[in-house]
């Protein structure tokens, strides 16, 4: 489980630099887009075809093109044009390399091989990549993960020890089995794993690994029994955390309140036992308690509670910077936290870590800290615990916006319903305002086509006047039918 939670029940937009051409990670072009952005040809040679579909005029890099292959045609006008790629015969293979199409002035990149499935490619290692000096190259390199910073996109560290020192490099934008982005969680990657890679280069300080496939994953032989633990604020000289496997040589804690105090190794598992300090602090404190041997990393959270309310406070009685505990009706949940009511007032629970699906109806108690924003007061969550169903429970009906609202006069957690066009940002727009959703899972205006008329329910977060912006906790989703649409 989540450490705050206690509950009761790989090519298209990758960045490179050509000249001064900077591709962005996190937005592809959209003069150019390509059907694959990885072509290999088997080493007895043949062709594969790929589609190009552009806006403009375009054109392959000639002097970029490997020897002994083919692309035709080199050029193509605005359209969807269908790409061949042939090879020769060749004993040697060819790795990977980077292939470039201009348009408007702008780059766009493919990956192109030639070996087989047995074909066994020449590492790099961590610290040579990190001083490469050609950007965009192309490398197979591999360590262990030490840390992942975004499970949608996929971005990770990995390190590798030589005799003299540690080195560790960047990994962004990994690609899935299908060489699809924003589908790193399907790959199962965990801290600790030793993971190989195939990617591009980026010059930088330091330099990254970036628009990377994962060519083979190996399970860490060490791992923590359980992620985190929770534990009471008292001092404690027996506190134990169990680790699979048959031992550590090095370990690191992030905060001085937990000291290692000794092990017990058998039958596979390492009981460590720690030593903490009391917690007298409102809310609860986090330790990263790391674990490694020479090849292998295990992680685990440490959770200590603190002085924790006993009283519940009414939410109309919030004041920032307090500490309070809270119950109340959940009306709306988003990727984000959660919106309770009581009888006296409404508040917005925030943790950006959120990712339980609690249900509207459901009685919820909070334990955090508020905090102001202008007028408007949320309580950054530490702990959620459903207690009960609200029998009483009725949605609220919203209140109709239409074309003449003027957004600015909404109020905070005021419940609407609008209906506008998706633009390419994936907002939807009325009368020259924005509106940004905050959603559960499924209910994603940015999934629905440029141009749809959508009709959005949910409640006002914020209203961005310099940014003509309005964010919204969505609690439904849904185009407008033709017959209705104006």
């Amino acid at each position: 489980m989540k450490l705050k939670y206690l509950f009761t029940t790989l090519l298209a937009g990758a960045m490179f630099m050509s000249g001064c051409t900077e591709v962005s990670l996190e937005n592809p072009l959209e003069e150019l887009q390509v059907s694959s952005s990885y072509v290999n040809i088997p080493m007895k040679g043949g062709e594969t075809e790929i589609t190009v579909t552009a806006t403009a005029a375009w054109a392959f890099t000639e002097s970029l093109i490997p020897e002994g292959v083919t692309v035709s045609p080199l050029k193509g006008d605005p359209g969807t044009t269908s790409v061949t790629f042939s090879a020769e015969a060749t004993d040697q293979g060819i790795e990977a390399t980077t292939l470039e199409i201009v348009v408007n002035g702008k780059s766009q990149y493919i990956v192109f091989s030639q070996m087989d499935a047995d074909y066994k490619p020449t590492y790099t290692s961590v610290k040579d990549v990190l001083s490469a000096t050609e950007n965009g190259k192309i490398y197979y390199v591999k360590g262990v993960v030490g840390s992942i910073t975004d499970e949608d996109k996929g971005v990770l560290t990995i390190y590798e020890k030589d005799e003299t020192a540690t080195s560790e490099l960047n990994v962004e934008g990994i690609l899935d089995a299908d060489g699809k982005e924003n589908n790193f969680s399907s790959l199962g990657i965990e801290v600790g794993d030793t993971v190989s890679f195939r990617g591009a280069v980026s010059i930088g300080t330091p330099a990254k690994l970036v628009n990377a496939s994962v060519e083979n994953i190996k399970a860490s032989s060490l791992k923590g029994a359980e992620d985190e633990y929770i534990i009471d604020a008292a001092a404690s000289d027996n506190v134990k955390v169990v680790l699979t496997g048959s031992g550590f040589t090095g370990y690191e804690f992030s905060e001085d309140w937990v000291e290692l105090k000794g092990t017990n190794t058998s039958n596979g598992k390492c009981t460590v036992i720690l030593s903490v300090t009391a917690n007298g602090a409102d809310g609860f404190r986090s330790a990263e308690l790391r674990f490694t041997t020479d090849n292998a990393l295990a992680v685990i959270t440490l959770t200590q509670k603190g002085n924790i309310p006993e009283k519940t406070t009414s939410l109309d009685a919030l004041t920032d910077g307090s500490y309070v505990k809270v119950s109340g009706t959940v009306y709306a949940v988003a990727d984000n936290g959660i919106l309770i009511k009581d009888g006296k007032g409404t508040v917005f629970c925030q943790d950006d870590d959120y990712d339980e699906n609690f249900s509207a109806g459901n009685v919820i108690e909070v334990v955090g800290k508020v905090t102001a924003e202008g007028e408007n007061k949320i309580i950054i969550a530490d702990q959620f615990t459903r207690t009960a169903v609200d029998e009483n429970y009725k949605a609220e009906t919203a209140t109709e916006l239409t074309a003449n609202t003027d957004a600015s006069t909404l109020k905070y957690l005021a419940c609407v319903k609008l209906t506008g066009a998706v633009d390419k940002d994936g907002k939807i727009t009325l009368n020259g305002y924005g509106y940004v959703a905050y959603e559960p899972a499924g209910l994603d205006p940015a999934s629905l086509k440029e141009g749809t008329v959508a009709v959005m329910t949910g409640y006002v977060l914020s209203v961005d006047e310099s940014a003509k912006e309005v964010s919204l906790l969505l609690t439904s989703l849904e185009e407008q039918k033709e017959d209705t649409a104006e």
